[in-house]
């Protein structure tokens, strides 16, 4: 019977007929485990390649790039611009594009032009104003103790100018505490994103900087 069923999985009309004739009712159920002649066989079987009223045909996908050795194609073919399909590029990819770009530039300023770049400055104000301005080492803060804040690279931007403007990358030390840190330490003296979930989110959106 799998012999005979169609590319939809049933069976055409002309074999729908041939079997109820045969075995009125349930048909199929009827058909398992029968001896059926050979000539009704033979019938079914026929049947099975012409179309009934309700079939559909599925339509064949059109193969690219066929290589056809009648044509005296052989495995060296390349393909040109014309085979290769376009792809779609919406507008955010290319933006992302573009700031990955200016990023890349950015950070390879020298350090006197990174600290004066437009990037670095919006970057510095968001990191000051989420950690509410103190010094995450000692507990410090200009308004009470008079002292400067800087915002220091964890890991070093000598070492590290990928992350030059990852806000994941930054914290907020007093002067005395970072000129004691330079480029000689990667201690983190953020607070534990696990403990603080809203720190954790900001760091997620700004790392899209």
């Amino acid at each position: 019977m799998q012999d005979a069923s169609t590319k939809k999985g049933g069976y055409t009309k002309r074999q729908i007929n041939i079997g109820q004739k045969r075995f009125p009712g349930k048909w199929k159920s009827k058909m398992i485990g029968q001896q059926v002649p050979l000539d009704f066989w033979e019938r079914f079987v026929a049947a099975a390649g012409k179309k009934g009223k309700g079939y559909s045909q599925r339509k064949k996908k059109k193969l690219l790039n066929t290589i056809s050795p009648d044509k005296g194609d052989d495995w060296s073919w390349k393909p040109t611009l014309a085979d290769i399909p376009k792809l779609k590029s919406s507008k955010n990819n290319k933006n992302q594009n573009k700031n990955k770009i200016k990023k890349q530039k950015v950070t390879k300023l020298s350090s006197k032009e990174f600290y004066m770049s437009k990037e670095w400055r919006i970057l510095r104000v968001k990191v000051l104003e989420k950690f509410e301005c103190k010094c995450m080492m000692c507990g410090r803060s200009p308004k009470e103790h008079g002292i400067v804040i800087h915002v220091d690279h964890i890991k070093p931007r000598s070492n590290y100018p990928e992350l030059a403007l990852s806000f994941n990358n930054l914290q907020l030390l007093c002067e005395d505490c970072n000129l004691g840190k330079l480029n000689r330490y990667e201690t983190d003296w953020r607070p534990d994103p696990e403990d603080n979930h809203e720190i954790s989110l900001v760091i997620a959106a700004n790392e899209r900087f």
